[in-house]
C-alpha cells in the first residue's frame, strides 16, 4: 500500500512538490499543485468550472484526489469528488472535502479525523460506506499503542449528514470479540478481578502499574485489560451497549467499574463519532 506521501505525489502534491489535473464531467476539473508564494511546502487543490472559475479550494501539506471520486457518495444521484488533504506529512490529521461539481455550493461535507478514512462499497449494493478505526482509546489504562483497542466505525453520508451505521456490520465486531476472548489468560482475568492479588494492591486507578506484582503478572494484567476493553468496545460500537457494560460488570474489578465506564464514554465522545451531525467545518469556498 502506498504511503500518504507517495499516494499524494501519484495523484496530487506533497510538501509543495508535484501537480495533478483530473478532468471531470461537464467540463469541471480538479487542479492540484504547489500553493502560491507565501505558503511554503504547501499544496493547493481547487475545483474549477469549464470556464476556469475556481469554485472551491483547500490547502495542506499534502493534497490528492481520492480514488472513490466519480461515485455518488451521498445518495443524491450525482457523482462526487473527494479531495484529501493532510496537514503535515506523516502526522495528524486528515481532512476529506466531499464535493458535488455543479452544486451551489459544491462542498457537501468536510470531515477531519486522526485516522485515515476508507471510502468503499462494503456491501456491493452501489452504496458507498465511509469507515475507519477509532483511535480515541490509544493509551487508555496505560496500554501500549499496539495493545490499545481501535473499534471499527462505519458511516454513510446522506445529503450532508453522516449517519453511524456501524451496527449493520455486527458480524465484524463479533469476530473481533471472539478473537479477543481467545487471548485472555486465566491469570490475567483473575488479576483484573482482584482475586490473585495477595498483596491487596489496586489493579485499577487509570493506568498506573499495580504495586507488588511480578513482571509476568503485570503483563498478564495489561493483556487482560486490553482484551476486556476490546470486547466491551466492540459490543458498544457494534450496537450492543448492554453487552458492553455487562462485560465491564463481569470482567472488571468491582472498585474500578464506574471509573472505567466513564473513561470509555469520555474517550468515545472525543473520537471519530464526534463527526456525526457536526456541521461541516469551513474551508475557502469561492463560489460566493
Amino acid at each position: 500500500m502506498l504511503s500518504v506521501s507517495a499516494a499524494a505525489l501519484d495523484r496530487g502534491c506533497s510538501q509543495g512538490v508535484g501537480e495533478w489535473t483530473e478532468n471531470l464531467w461537464d467540463g469541471y476539473k480538479i487542479e492540484i499543485a504547489a500553493a502560491p508564494s507565501g505558503a511554503p511546502a504547501q499544496c493547493r487543490a481547487a475545483l474549477e468550472s469549464a470556464d476556469g472559475k475556481v469554485l472551491f479550494e483547500v490547502t495542506g501539506a499534502e493534497a490528492l484526489v481520492n480514488s472513490i471520486s466519480g461515485h455518488d457518495l451521498n445518495g443524491d444521484g450525482k457523482p462526487d469528488v473527494v479531495i484529501e488533504t493532510h496537514r503535515t506529512a506523516g502526522q495528524c490529521c486528515y481532512t476529506y472535502s466531499i464535493l458535488t461539481p455543479g452544486a451551489d455550493p459544491p462542498l457537501v461535507r468536510q470531515i477531519t479525523t486522526t485516522p485515515k478514512l476508507v471510502f468503499e462499497d462494503r456491501d456491493n449494493n452501489g452504496k458507498i460506506e465511509i469507515s475507519t478505526y477509532d483511535f480515541a482509546f490509544v493509551g487508555i489504562e496505560g496500554l501500549s499503542e499496539s495493545d490499545s483497542p481501535r473499534p471499527l466505525v462505519v458511516f454513510r453520508l446522506r445529503g450532508n449528514t453522516l449517519y453511524n451505521v456501524s451496527a449493520s456490520y455486527w458480524p465484524e465486531y463479533q469476530r473481533e470479540i471472539e478473537a479477543a476472548k481467545n487471548g485472555l489468560s486465566r491469570n490475567g482475568q483473575e488479576l483484573l478481578l482482584g482475586r490473585n492479588n495477595s498483596s491487596g494492591a489496586s489493579v485499577g486507578g487509570g493506568g498506573g502499574k499495580p504495586r507488588e506484582l511480578s513482571p509476568a503478572d503485570e503483563k498478564d494484567l495489561a493483556d487482560a485489560k486490553s482484551v476486556v476493553l476490546t470486547m466491551a468496545l466492540n459490543y458498544l460500537y457494534g450496537g450492543r451497549g448492554e453487552e458492553a457494560w455487562k462485560t465491564i460488570r463481569e470482567m472488571w474489578t468491582d472498585r474500578d467499574k464506574e471509573r472505567i465506564r466513564q473513561a470509555i464514554l469520555v474517550s468515545r465522545s472525543r473520537g471519530v463519532l464526534s463527526e456525526v451531525n457536526r456541521s461541516s467545518s469551513s474551508a475557502k469556498n469561492t463560489s460566493q
